[in-house]
């Protein structure tokens, strides 16, 4: 293409119309064109792009063999336009309205487009990064920006142009909203509430005032909202203090262990006894045996694995019934953890009778919750590793 020859524009302008085309078709194809996120998208446009010039890779081969190597510098990936901040503390780029920290009032900003950010230098230094909006109208306006700002002039909230663009979600409309009808002060009030939430956090401020505003008489106002984040950070702290007060750790133990240590209960006559205790808490060697934290009152933490368990320890009725005297003496009284690779349809391996067996998957499923993971156990393929590594050392020596 020539410099000054326009018209020979069309032979590019008319592969983008062919490109846009194509993504059409495949989007179509695709059934959606809905992303779960940008790298998605780009991952999409990579497919497209390279089905389409699979068929030239060869005519492009021997182009790029008969053409010379050159060494150019990196080309830039932004376009640059000086701004000017002006009095409302916001700046205009492409017929958009950015909202931009106060004290940047009357200074003259570079900014640079990226393909979905605005970067502002002052001179050499990064004052301020915006998100980059598409369309000829509007505005983007951060609370943040302007909230000291419209704090010493609370009146001037209400004509503000670009009051609804404050708002950061429905909910602080709505509390504007009702602080309206109220009547007493409600644009100062109003703007208290997002000083908080720039402070504090706006996810956060916005979970108070819709626990206020859900109220049969709801009263909106930062003092309601700061002390309802200071309830809510003294409970999360005393629950964290409860936890650390009551943790303790207890030793891994398989279930056949578990089950031998019943059995000599059941023998000694304490039984009984035996299954509301929380076991053994002596703290195991690191090297040995797997640590992990019990909730107050004793947590039994035991693994049901037919794989890793003696060959014998299955065909005993003795061994299930004081394993379901486990289970049915701490429901609904303690606590008990177990982890299993069987599913409950499964769990006849474990529990010889039909009826043992639903009455314990009842039990257990009752008040309780339950994980699932996919994939294989780690926990046997690394015991199957150890023992092909011990089966194959006597025959190496």
């Amino acid at each position: 293409i020539n410099v000054g020859r326009p018209q020979e524009n069309g032979s590019c302008e008319s592969s983008h119309g062919h490109l846009k085309r194509r993504l059409r078709q495949h989007l179509l194809l695709r059934g959606t064109g809905d992303f779960a996120s940008e790298a998605k998208y780009d991952a999409f446009l990579i497919k497209v792009l390279e089905s389409a010039n699979l068929r030239r890779t060869k005519r492009l081969g021997e182009e790029l063999a008969a053409m010379p190597e050159r060494a150019i510098g990196d080309l830039p990936d932004y376009r640059e336009l000086m701004v000017s901040v002006r009095s409302d503390s916001t700046i205009r780029v492409h017929k958009m309205v950015y909202s931009v920290p106060s004290r940047m009032i009357g200074v003259k900003l570079l900014a640079r487009m990226y393909e979905s950010r605005i970067v502002l230098l002052e001179g050499a230094l990064e004052v301020a990064q915006l998100p980059l909006s598409r369309g000829d109208r509007g505005a983007v306006i951060d609370f943040r920006h302007l909230i000291g700002h419209l704090l010493r002039k609370p009146g001037a909230f209400a004509g503000y142009r670009w009051r609804e663009e404050l708002f950061p979600s429905l909910v602080y409309r709505a509390a504007y909203d009702h602080l309206t009808r109220a009547g007493a002060d409600a644009d100062r009030r109003c703007l208290e509430v997002l000083k908080l939430a720039a402070g504090d956090g706006q996810t956060v401020v916005e979970k108070a005032l819709e626990h206020l505003l859900a109220a049969p008489r709801p009263a909106v106002s930062a003092k309601e909202v700061k002390g309802m984040l200071d309830t809510w950070q003294n409970l999360e702290r005393e629950w964290r203090e409860l936890i650390l007060r009551h943790s303790k750790r207890v030793r891994f133990r398989p279930a056949f262990k578990m089950v031998g240590q019943l059995l000599v209960a059941k023998r000694n006559l304490r039984l009984g006894p035996r299954t509301q205790k929380a076991g053994p808490l002596r703290r195991a060697h690191p090297r040995r045996h797997r640590l992990f934290a019990a909730e107050p009152g004793g947590t039994e933490r035991s693994e049901i694995d037919s794989r890793r368990q003696p060959e014998g320890w299955r065909r005993s009725r003795n061994q299930m019934e004081v394993l379901f005297t486990l289970l049915a003496e701490r429901y609904e009284r303690r606590r008990i953890l177990i982890s299993s690779h069987l599913v409950f349809s499964q769990w006849d391996q474990i529990f010889k009778d039909p009826m043992t067996t639903m009455a314990a998957i009842d039990r257990l499923g009752h008040h309780s919750i339950i994980l699932e993971f996919d994939g294989a156990s780690q926990r046997a393929r690394k015991a199957d590793e150890k023992a092909g590594e011990t089966a194959q050392k006597p025959a190496a020596e």
